[in-house]
């Protein structure tokens, strides 16, 4: 549940309980990180948490600088699907397919193996 602060993101407690869809106490809960704590989450509540975890792998790939790989999110972005919005801005809708979406741009900009790299021979 952590996944939003740790990203350096400056992420209210509305946005990121609107981005997961979860409840304000669950979320508060979930930030103070107590061990015997548990929370049963549906498939869009997991979906969600899948999409960020998965961007954050994507922009690590894409970054070698750590200062846009985490600040990447709150940056204005002028291509499509953005369209002057930051992709915080855009999956904060609470929109799981703005979400997907914004996954599936930052997911293209990811390094495309050509040739034989990454094959391997038997």
């Amino acid at each position: 549940m952590s996944v939003l602060p740790s990203r350096g993101v400056h992420c209210c407690w509305a946005r990121s309980t609107s981005i997961l869809r979860v409840s304000s106490d669950t979320y508060a809960r979930a930030k103070r990180g107590e061990p015997e704590w548990q929370v049963n989450l549906d498939e869009d509540q997991l979906a969600r948490v899948s999409y960020l975890l998965n961007i954050h792998a994507a922009l690590g790939v894409v970054f070698d600088d750590p200062s846009k790989v985490y600040g990447f999110m709150s940056m204005v972005n002028h291509n499509d699907g953005f369209n002057g919005r930051s992709p915080l801005d855009v999956i904060a809708q609470g929109d799981l397919t703005a979400l997907r979406e914004t996954w599936l741009h930052v997911n293209l900009l990811r390094p495309v193996i050509i040739g034989d790299e990454g094959r391997v021979k038997l």
